[in-house]
């Protein structure tokens, strides 16, 4: 009977092992980095849905159910705003808050304070030592859109009132912002 020579796996054989694992684990780390991606989209997309729902459900329950009169844009230090007169002879003011792209705490807290109520938005995460030449602004994610929140139209029904801004997320596509249009009749 002849002995064979087993001398144990060469070099080349170890080094083509070891390729071919790196490759797997490669395309493993790729796959499960997508998969986190995309679990904190949706966690992302759905406080942003949250927040769009309950405070359009807040607006229209106070237009449904006193009954909406009036809207008027109005002045607040906060930001953009606009006046709901309601039937019964109360308001609220819808203040949608300014950011200002240098200041820290306005990038990192946004909100829309209704009727005294604070919606706070989800907060950017600003690093707490800036590089150079670059502003709190650079970091954040959310962006809401700039211009007039506030419209009115007069048709011959009545008049249509628009609130509506947009929210978005730098990872997302769609829109979570306040889209709220009531008519009142003459």
């Amino acid at each position: 009977m002849k002995k064979l020579g087993n001398r144990g796996f060469t070099i080349v054989e170890v080094i083509v092992c070891f390729v071919l694992l790196m490759i797997i684990v490669t395309a493993m780390l790729k796959v499960a980095m997508s998969y986190r991606t995309t679990a904190q989209n949706k966690e992302v997309e759905e406080q942003l849905s949250m927040y769009k729902n309950l405070l359009t459900k807040d607006v229209n329950k106070d237009i449904l159910e006193r009954g909406l009169e009036s809207m008027q844009r109005c002045s607040s230090s906060e930001g953009r705003c606009v006046k709901l007169n309601f039937i019964d002879g109360t308001f609220k003011d819808f203040i949608l808050a300014d950011v200002n792209v240098f200041d820290r705490n306005s990038v990192q807290n946004k909100y829309v304070r209704y009727g005294g109520i604070k919606y706070p938005m989800m907060k950017d995460e600003i690093p707490d030592v800036l590089s150079e030449g670059s502003r709190p602004g650079d970091y954040q994610s959310i962006y809401i859109s700039s211009g007039d929140i506030f419209d009115a139209t007069e048709l011959n029904l009545g008049i249509v009132y628009t609130i509506e801004f947009k929210i978005e997320y730098a990872d997302l596509d769609d829109d979570y912002g306040i889209h709220i249009t009531t008519l009142v009749k003459k």
